[in-house]
């Protein structure tokens, strides 16, 4: 993703979480995109077109953040899954705590997963298994945990530094 793109992409999730994917008007997106209304019905066509486009950018700069995490040889295996899992879902804790749309733009997005969306979290949990390492099936159901865990967390920390520490603690009482 260009440096542009992760600007309009952080822009207009500013945009939706401040004012919900309804009440939010085209005007303000494109505002977020730095384009005209026109601009950006030209480029997208609709708001739900805009919207797709902001969660599956999203979701592919965490799974590369994500990815990268748990590539790091150099850092220990549970420091690595709490980077990983800071780059899936943390990031978004304080934008998502702090807006009073949150469960409108999560049902959103959780109902507009593409099927690339859904291959990228496969192969981050997937990725977080091999990091685990050992039995191969726990492992898979040890990161099945952390998973929901996260999402768990994601809707009831008050801030990211919150999600993080209590990640943290929950990858070193699963990992026992």
């Amino acid at each position: 993703m260009s440096v542009s793109d992760e600007r309009q992409v952080a822009e207009a999730i500013a945009v939706f979480a401040r004012y919900g994917f309804r009440k939010a008007s085209m005007d303000d997106v494109a505002a977020a995109f730095g384009l005209s209304r026109q601009g950006l019905y030209k480029r997208f066509g609709s708001k739900e077109s805009v919207f797709r486009w902001v969660i599956d950018q999203a979701l592919a700069a965490a799974h590369l953040g994500a990815m990268t995490a748990l590539a790091d040889k150099g850092v220990p295996r549970e420091e690595r899954l709490v980077r990983a899992f800071d780059q899936w879902a943390g990031q978004y804790v304080d934008i998502l705590r702090s807006s009073p749309h949150a469960v409108e733009i999560l049902g959103m997005a959780k109902a507009d997963q593409s099927a690339e969306t859904l291959s990228a979290e496969t192969a981050v949990l997937d990725a977080m298994a091999r990091t685990i390492g050992g039995d191969a099936d726990l492992a898979t159901e040890q990161v099945y945990a952390l998973n929901w865990a996260s999402k768990g967390l994601m809707m009831f920390v008050a801030s990211r530094a919150d999600y993080l520490a209590a990640m943290t603690r929950i990858i070193a009482i699963v990992l026992r």
